[in-house]
């Protein structure tokens, strides 16, 4: 099984990435290395522009005459301060035994335009690169940054940056979003998690030993979802005992349960003694319980949602959907859950 290669923007964040993902990484000369991952770092740019002399002699004496000057090709070339950095960096991201690359540089275009300058001079070819979007992180903290692109705004056509922070509780963990809108006009949203929990937990035990609880809710109203997986008018009720619901094996045969309106705001899956095992707090005013119909499948999925699919007789603008967001321009948006266990 080959290695994976991850490759920071300075020292101190690889040192961190080898210290929290626990690599078992040792010291050497340019990189941290273990037995299944290596670690290693730019210090700031290894690689940078050619100066224009390089173009032609001309350009070495300024003048506005030759001005302006638009190369067929750009050219680059290493720093020589960090030369001895870049030969390593270099050897590492061909070594035969490098399997995946995980791009650990900022998550901006200066940290993507960092790495890409040392693979294109390294001249690396054939290897699997994945980049980690990451805005900060601690030993108890992690937040996910997602910007638009060219690639995101063919299918959704607004500018956005979606953070999605993860924080380590002493019974749980605490999972933040955020929505922020640089442009210049209204962003239309809907946004939702899909945590999936193991039910039933042990060898010999079925989903229908076990129970949903809704707090100390009497009942519970359901939205219907068709076979498309649009939403009706069809509403579900479900009675409950003292807030629990038995799973059935024909509990998810109409798709999800979509329960709206904030009737519940905690909910927990629990065992045959209807002990809770897991919990899911939430703010958000809609929520889906789901798990594959007729499957057999090892969960059930507790998801709190800013949003919900369109009703089957929906056909407005984004900004009209039901259970949507708005965030004005250059404002922000805060949602979030917590999974206690």
């Amino acid at each position: 099984m080959g290695k994976s290669l991850y490759i920071a923007e300075k020292p101190s964040v690889a040192q961190e990435f080898a210290r929290v993902l626990k690599l078992g990484a040792s010291r050497r000369d340019g990189y941290l290395e273990g037995e299944d991952s290596i670690v290693t770092w730019c210090v700031g740019h290894l690689v940078t522009m050619s100066y224009p002399e390089v173009y032609d002699p001309k350009f070495k004496r300024w003048s506005l005459a030759p001005l302006p000057f638009l190369p067929q090709e750009f050219k680059y070339e290493i720093i020589p301060s960090v030369s001895k950095q870049f030969e390593t960096v270099k050897v590492l991201l061909n070594r035969p035994d490098v399997e995946t690359i995980y791009v650990c540089t900022d998550s901006g275009r200066e940290g993507e335009y960092i790495y890409r300058l040392v693979e294109q001079m390294a001249g690396v070819k054939g290897k699997k690169r994945l980049r980690v979007w990451i805005d900060s992180q601690t030993e108890d903290e992690i937040w996910f940054v997602l910007k638009d692109s060219e690639e995101t705004r063919e299918m959704y056509p607004y500018e956005f940056v979606l953070k999605l922070g993860y924080c380590l509780l002493p019974d749980g963990v605490d999972v933040r979003w955020q929505v922020e809108n640089p442009g210049k006009e209204e962003l239309p949203f809907s946004i939702g998690g899909h945590p999936a929990f193991y039910c039933p937990l042990d060898e010999g035990e079925k989903q229908t030993d076990y129970f949903i609880r809704f707090g100390k809710q009497e009942k519970v109203v359901s939205t219907g979802i068709s076979e498309k997986g649009l939403a009706t008018d069809e509403k579900n009720t479900y009675n409950l005992d003292q807030g629990y619901l038995a799973i059935t094996e024909n509990l998810f045969d109409r798709d999800a349960l979509v329960i709206e309106h904030s009737q519940v705001m905690e909910v927990s899956l629990c065992r045959a003694d209807k002990k809770p095992y897991v919990t899911v707090k939430m703010e958000e005013p809609l929520f889906g319980i789901w798990s594959p119909a007729k499957k057999n499948a090892p969960f059930i999925c507790i998801e709190p949602w800013c949003g919900r699919c369109d009703h089957e007789n929906f056909s407005g603008e984004l900004k009209e959907r039901e259970w949507g967001n708005l965030v004005a321009p250059e404002g922000a948006w805060k949602a979030g859950y917590q999974i206690i266990v």
